[in-house]
């Protein structure tokens, strides 16, 4: 993990070097807005931490200029302050900011660090993907297997049933618009009717309907959980890890 660290201070430097003391963990320190944004220009980080007051700006207004950047849209971002005000709090997650922590409280961000990166270990498990566009499949399926997924993918819910009943899963990941004569709802329908363990699996839906009617439509027939066109990768990796580990801890 890539961690940068924009703050002033060479004490606050070093304090968080310490939360940041883990064996994957890379922290780069810039004293400066300047010096962090020419960091986000040449180098992909995991986890972005700013320091209100800086010399050449605030971390309100950085922040603003980090989402800016298409490689660090979703990163996240935490803001130090020594000011607990409401409407700061406010400034600052409209700009962007994930979360803001007091300056005192790094024990609590040592435990936002430690669940944040349980978060970001390879996922295992087999995923049945059902996706009839093939650069769709091809890409989803890259996504997964870089996070530690085993894939089987088929363009078409027919042969998806058939592998269904031969092989054990741990999710279904599926589009409801489908080629041919089953569609993702009829799909999830049928694994539905399937008494015991079979018949519980975690399904994730994938549609482009962003409606609430569709949404409730999705949940009366079994899906488990959804997400919207066009995807975001890591939103869709943190449904599929939720979905496997509830699924896990209910077994």
């Amino acid at each position: 993990m890539n961690i940068l660290i924009v703050d002033n201070s060479i004490l606050f430097h070093k304090m968080l070097e310490e939360v940041f003391a883990g064996p994957d963990m890379i922290p780069i320190l810039c004293e400066t807005a300047k010096q962090g944004l020419e960091r986000i220009e040449s180098t992909p980080f995991d986890f972005i931490c700013l320091a209100m007051h800086l010399e050449d700006n605030d971390g309100i207004s950085l922040a603003k200029e980090i989402r800016r950047s298409d490689q660090h849209k979703h990163t996240p971002i935490i803001l130090f302050t020594s000011d607990s005000s409401r409407e700061l709090y406010t400034d600052a997650l409209a700009a962007g900011v994930t979360e803001v922590f007091h300056k005192k409280d790094l024990n609590q961000l040592s435990t936002f660090i430690h669940r944040f990166t349980v978060q970001q270990q390879p996922l295992s498990g087999r995923v049945l993907y059902i996706e009839d566009t093939l650069s769709q499949q091809q890409f989803i399926t890259k996504v997964f297997t870089e996070r530690g997924l085993s894939v089987d993918a088929f363009d078409n819910a027919e042969e998806a049933w058939d592998a269904y009943l031969q092989k054990d899963y741990d999710i279904i990941v599926t589009d409801i618009v489908l080629k041919g004569g089953m569609s993702g709802m009829a799909f999830t329908n049928q694994i539905r009717r399937i008494d015991g363990i079979k018949g519980d699996i975690p399904i994730l839906a994938i549609t482009g309907f962003d409606d609430i009617s569709r949404r409730i439509e999705l949940f009366y027939i079994g899906v488990s959980d959804y997400v919207i066109k066009p995807l975001i990768e890591e939103e869709l990796i943190a449904r599929i890890r939720n979905l496997i580990k509830a699924n896990n801890t209910e077994q």
